[in-house]
């Protein structure tokens, strides 16, 4: 049954496919030219929210409010999930469940291009500064697609996470794209040099994760988003200790959720904009941060 755990493993086993990551993420990575990904990733996606819809009624705070249970992220690049119920996760069509407290907005902040910002920066790549300051994935899914649209530039996108993932299947074209970039590529080697060396990767103030007697294709991906997790908890903190009027609701990988008094909606929402890329630009100095903020 494609619920199974077991058939799904056997199901990416026959196609050629190596899990990356999870097996919800090597569904997602490939259900734009796998049909049967796509059934399944769809139904892990709605099985997951219904889950969560579940356990809202059922639990703590009844039918008006939810009081989930946090986890660090495996315990491997320290990234905040919520554990259940899995707001986080929630499709987009469902998140109008999601409402302020009377005389509140909600407020939504997320780092655009977080993770290519990121590789960019500490790669000292300077054609790939410049192209986060007009778009990575749009520039990729040119390269590779000849599609600049918001469907080519989610392809390209997932094309991106499974090249940071060491997932060694890219197509000729995407590795070509990665390859043009000379300081990245030396990049990419030292991380792995250092994994080699070291039997461990990490950031620059720690969080280390270490190598294994199997394959260690993550090595470039936890430098990357141990990095993007480091960013993200300073921001948060920062807003907690700055921002008085801003409630924190919900981590969102790389973007987070606030309720904001209604008075002081106008100033919060600054405050938090500059916060955010402050801790972005002190992690990352090559790279001039940008930021996508507005209503819920």
């Amino acid at each position: 049954m494609p619920e199974n755990e077991q058939f799904q493993k056997d199901w990416l086993r026959k196609k050629g496919y190596r899990i990356i990551n999870s097996l919800m993420n090597t569904f997602k990575n490939h259900r734009d030219s796998d049909e049967v990904c796509k059934l399944i990733y769809e139904m892990m996606r709605n099985k997951q929210d219904l889950d969560s819809l579940f356990f809202m009624i059922s639990q703590w705070g009844g039918r008006d409010k939810t009081y989930p249970f946090y986890f660090g992220f495996g315990t491997i690049t320290s990234r905040i999930t919520m554990r259940q119920p899995s707001l986080q996760n929630m499709r987009r069509a469902n998140r109008s469940i999601i409402k302020a407290d009377l005389g509140k907005k909600l407020l939504y902040i997320d780092y655009s291009q977080f993770e290519a910002g990121i590789l960019a920066s500490l790669s000292d790549d300077k054609e790939l500064i410049n192209l986060y300051n007009i778009d990575i994935y749009k520039d990729l899914a040119k390269f590779v697609f000849n599609d600049e649209s918001e469907e080519g530039r989610k392809n390209a996108k997932i094309i991106f996470y499974r090249y940071m993932y060491g997932d060694k299947t890219l197509n000729i074209k995407a590795k070509e794209y990665f390859n043009k970039f000379g300081s990245l590529k030396k990049f990419v080697s030292q991380v792995e040099i250092d994994m080699q060396k070291n039997s461990s990767i990490g950031t620059s103030l720690g969080n280390f994760r270490n190598a294994t007697s199997k394959e260690s294709t993550w090595a470039l991906s936890h430098k990357i988003q141990a990095t993007a997790s480091l960013i993200f908890k300073k921001a948060l903190i920062r807003v907690y200790k700055e921002v008085n009027d801003a409630e924190f609701l919900i981590p969102m990988h790389d973007a987070a959720l606030y309720q904001v008094n209604d008075a002081a909606y106008g100033s919060s929402k600054e405050k938090i904009e500059t916060i955010f890329k402050d801790e972005f630009k002190k992690a990352c100095p090559q790279i001039t941060p940008k930021v996508n903020i507005g209503n819920w």
